[in-house]
């Protein structure tokens, strides 16, 4: 046994509670009409556009990183028909690369993408077509939980919403 020594009463930083409705991100997502084709050609050397989706920070209380964003193919394609899944921000660069495993593809950023307050981030998801000319790739976010998005300022996590498009 030994003696018990110290400054007492023990006391923490202060801490202020907010209303998080007026302080936290909070964020949409939508499906987009894509540009590229419904009927798509084996080629395992080059990028099709598969879908595209929409991110918009609704609250223009704070900014939102996206850290990762998994995608569930509803189509009859295994994960051996396609490759090299990119999903790719509006200007055109490519966030990250996965491969499908089973049905899911899970882009993880190596570096956060930022969405700022009131804005909205258009995103493409691409892939190579290497097998499977009667097979369908069908990408979709299977559910709001497999979007990575926290808060710019708070880092807390931020569940999307259904946007207009979407349920």
């Amino acid at each position: 046994t030994s003696a018990i020594a110290g400054a007492f009463p023990l006391s923490g930083a202060t801490m202020n509670i907010v209303n998080g409705g007026s302080s936290l991100a909070s964020t949409t997502l939508d499906v987009l009409t894509s540009t590229g084709s419904s009927s798509l050609n084996v080629d395992p050397n080059s990028l099709q556009e598969i879908t595209r989706f929409r991110i918009q920070e609704t609250s223009s209380n704070e900014g939102a990183y996206l850290h990762s964003f998994s995608v569930y193919n509803y189509g009859n394609a295994g994960d051996k028909d396609y490759k090299d899944v990119t999903l790719e921000a509006q200007d055109g660069t490519v966030l990250a690369t996965a491969q499908p495993s089973g049905q899911i593809t899970t882009f993880n950023l190596a570096s956060p993408y930022f969405i700022d307050k009131g804005l909205t981030k258009d995103f493409t998801v691409k892939a190579k077509l290497i097998d499977g000319t009667t097979k369908t790739v069908q990408l979709v976010v299977y559910n709001n939980y497999d979007i990575d998005l926290r808060g710019s300022a708070t880092s807390v996590s931020v569940i999307p919403g259904a946007g207009s498009n979407d349920t």
